[in-house]
């Protein structure tokens, strides 16, 4: 093994990665540098010792090439070879700086890409919070009140409450509990044939249903929704038996 020659490229192999960053980011450059060191290395390793006739040649015929290349570059004036090994170095200084400013900056364009994409992270949270949240809030929704029932102006005098100041007359409207008890039996036999058209069941339905009432109003609107209208209360043949009955009716809700 040539210990000179694995000496020189050990060296030059751990220059290079000495130059390497800590965060382990290797450009391109420094990759081609390390695998070529490396080869060297090896080749210095495995075959410097055993150099074939062929190569001794080679170099022999380097090194008179070598020699004729001073003897020629001895005739060239001073000046002139100081002027081209300024040149040379001034163009390997360039090469150098160009390739070392390009690593660095393909090391820093990472960073540079995260610490903008952090700041637009922030940015955005900022905003989030200090937008509020409104909500809506819902008012319920109140029913309107079922608008009041109005007699047909037929029926308006049949349904008319009756208002006395006399003691006899309030005697008369006295309260009733049971409107079907409080009638004679010919009073029920007339009411029934003029007022329900001679229906039975229809009579003792109606009676049932003005019990189940609150107050003379909602028996007012039952009364001139249904029997009244269907059996024609206003006909002037009816009328003086409807007020009647419809006296009893007011009577139950006294």
């Amino acid at each position: 093994m040539n210990k000179k020659k694995f000496k020189n490229h050990l060296a030059k192999l751990n220059s290079v990665y000495a130059t390497l960053s800590e965060d382990e980011v290797i450009s391109s450059l420094e990759k081609e540098l390390l695998k070529k060191y490396l080869v060297n290395l090896f080749d210095a390793l495995m075959h410097g010792d055993e150099e074939s006739t062929q190569v001794k040649e080679i170099k022999s015929s380097k090194k008179e090439e070598k020699a004729s290349r001073t003897e020629r570059a001895d005739r060239t004036p001073r000046s002139e070879r100081s002027s081209r090994s300024e040149k040379k170095e001034e163009s390997t200084v360039e090469k150098e700086s160009h390739e070392q400013a390009k690593a660095e900056q393909e090391k820093e364009e990472p960073v540079e890409e995260l610490s903008s994409m952090a700041e637009q992270k922030v940015a955005e949270e900022v905003v989030e919070a200090k937008v509020p949240v409104v909500k809506t809030i819902e008012k319920p929704t109140i029913p309107s009140p079922p608008e009041k029932y109005k007699l047909p102006a037929e029926l308006l005098s049949i349904f008319e409450e009756e208002k006395t100041s006399e003691l006899s007359d309030k005697l008369g409207l006295s309260k009733v509990e049971d409107i079907k008890k409080s009638m004679g039996i010919n009073e029920k036999i007339f009411t029934i044939k003029e007022l329900f058209g001679g229906d039975q069941e229809k009579f003792n339905a109606t009676l049932t249903k003005i019990e189940a009432c609150k107050d003379y109003s909602e028996a007012t609107e039952l009364l001139g929704k249904t029997i009244a209208k269907e059996e024609n209360w206003a006909d002037e043949n009816k009328i003086k038996k409807a007020k009647q009955f419809v006296k009893l009716v007011q009577r139950k809700f006294q």
